[in-house]
Parts: C-alpha cells; structure tokens; sequence
C-alpha cells in the first residue's frame, strides 16, 4: 500500500495509533477525523477490508473530509479496487489540486493501460505544480 510519505512507525507505534482511536470511537463514534486516522492505521497493519470500511465510515460521516477520500483511494489503487478512480475524482472536485490525487489518478490510468488519460493527469500536474 503506498501512503504518503513519512517517518514509518513500528508495529507497536501503530498498535497504540490504533487504541487511541477506539478509545475516541468509545466515546465519540461518529467522529470522522478519528475513522479516518484508523483506516489508515489497521491499512498500515495489513487489514485492507477492515480499513476500507473505516475509511467508508469517515467519508460518509464527513463527505469532505479530503484526507479521508484520498487514502481510500489509496487503499482501493493498492488492492486493485475499481473505485479508487471515484475517491480521486471526489478529492479534485472538492475543489483540491491534490498532487497525489492527480499523481494516483495517472497511475491507476497506466495500470489501466489508459496511457492518454495518464499523460493527461501528468501534464495537469505539471502545469499546476510550474504555477
């Protein structure tokens, strides 16, 4: 599964991540922001169906909650999952110029053997990015 870069955190630093949002979530279930920090976390852990649908949970409680459509579309590139073009979709039309929206959107193209789609993100993305 590829997230944004960052500092990778240990088992046992995502297993704490983890509690402390169940602890949120025992008190606070409908709390977007934490559903979102725990799909990301139990997606770091290997559970890629359970994180979807935590990640589903943020996005319907909170549909813009950018960060949230963005790592489900993450999720959804990395298992190959058909909707991970709707959750970039949904992060551009929010009004974002996500560079990692438009970056997975040309990637999905490429694996998708979409090449005119790709070169069109890519250049969208330099354009943008040259601004």
């Amino acid at each position: 599964m590829r997230w944004r870069k960052r500092p990778a955190l240990s088992r046992r630093e995502l297993l704490e991540a983890e509690s402390q949002c169940l602890g949120i979530l025992a008190t606070s279930p409908a709390n977007a922001d934490a559903l979102h920090l725990l799909g990301v976390v139990i997606g770091e852990l290997g559970q890629s169906d359970e994180a979807a649908a935590t990640l589903k949970r943020a996005v319907k409680i909170a549909p813009r909650l950018v960060g949230a459509w963005l790592n489900l579309g993450v999720l959804n590139l990395g298992t190959n999952d058909t909707r991970a073009e709707e959750c970039f979709r949904r992060v551009l039309a929010l009004g974002e110029s996500n560079i990692s929206a438009r970056g997975n959107l040309a990637e999905l193209h490429r694996r998708n053997e979409r090449y005119d789609d790709a070169e069109k993100e890519l250049r969208t993305l330099l354009t943008r990015a040259l601004k």
